[in-house]
């Protein structure tokens, strides 16, 4: 059977997994972005492979320019 993902609203759906830009008016530091992410239950993203990463950094394009995101790895 084909398994359908939801994603909570707010977030996108891609290869099998939601994701959410967060945004704020302060920078965030490495340590303030994972516990961000901690409280609405994600993980900072890490690159998987190089398709998947470019599919990210478009949806970050699409949804803003000239700002910037904590990307693990």
């Amino acid at each position: 059977s084909l398994l359908t993902v939801s994603c909570p609203n707010g977030w996108f759906y891609n290869s099998g997994y939601c994701l959410m830009a967060l945004e704020s008016t302060t920078p965030f530091n490495q340590l303030a972005a994972e516990k961000k992410c901690n409280e609405i239950g994600g993980t900072v993203f890490s690159p998987m492979n190089d398709m998947y990463t470019k599919d990210v950094e478009n949806m970050l394009l699409l949804k803003s320019s000239n700002k910037s995101y904590w990307i693990g790895t």
